[in-house]
């Protein structure tokens, strides 16, 4: 099925698990509305594939992501917290905003494209050796981490997430990686959007805002009472 890893596997029958296009002078490069890196849903297991997208020729790339793809990044957040202000405004305290707190939680199992050894796709031929065994990568301790992904994978399309960065280890390049592979599939792609906190905070807001005018409205009647009850208690003495 397009959109899927087995799919994508099937095109990856060149040198170093590429499109048999890729290496080709009239190859497009470069700029092409994609980050270097999107993640598949495999359509026969709950694992997921991530493939370089230089390894792909345009017209490859057209045929594997047919509907476009879908994004949840933090970098472009400004829910993000302060960390990740300073990372784009180049501060020292902002470096490691990639590599942000791990939640219990972890994605799917991820396996480079071409090396999961799909039963269906000419990659079979190819997916033995070194980079087969699938990497573990955790979950970040953000708000919207789980929400948005139970999102892409309801949407089961071609996706991009800062933390297919972090299959490898950590290193100082993968934030300049990350940070242009954000803005490029923020841009381009489809991206999630969280239910609106502030929306409820407003809510919360007004609900305050009310309940204090409902105590003051009842207070002022209260005083109105007893003001009225001494008056009465007035005329009746007199």
């Amino acid at each position: 099925m397009r959109g899927k890893a087995e799919y994508l596997a099937s095109k990856l029958t060149g040198p170093g698990y590429s499109c048999l296009h890729s290496f080709q002078p009239d190859a497009e490069k470069g700029e092409r509305g994609i980050p270097s890196r999107l993640g598949f849903f495999h359509g026969t297991d709950d694992n997921i594939s991530f493939v370089e997208t230089r390894k792909l020729c345009e017209r490859c790339v057209r045929d594997v992501v047919p509907e476009g793809y879908n994004v949840w990044s933090t970098f472009n957040q400004k829910s993000g917290g302060k960390q990740v202000e300073d990372a784009q405004s180049g501060q020292a305290g902002g470096r490691k905003w990639l590599d942000l707190p791990s939640s219990p939680d972890c994605y799917p199992p991820i396996f480079q494209a071409g090396k999961e050894g799909f039963t269906d796709g000419p990659a079979v031929s190819n997916s033995t050796g070194i980079g087969t065994t699938p990497v573990r990568v955790p979950m970040p301790q953000h708000p919207e981490a789980k929400s948005a992904w139970l999102w892409l994978k309801a949407e089961g399309k071609p996706f991009y997430i800062d933390q297919l960065h972090l299959t490898a280890k950590w290193r100082p390049t993968l934030e300049k990686y990350a940070e242009k592979d954000s803005m490029n599939a923020v841009k381009n792609g489809t991206l999630y959007v969280a239910p609106a906190m502030e929306r409820k905070s407003d809510r919360g807001s007004v609900s305050k805002t009310a309940a204090k005018s409902l105590g003051t409205k009842r207070g002022d009647q209260r005083l109105l009472l007893v003001c009225l009850a001494y008056f009465v208690l007035d005329k009746i003495a007199f």
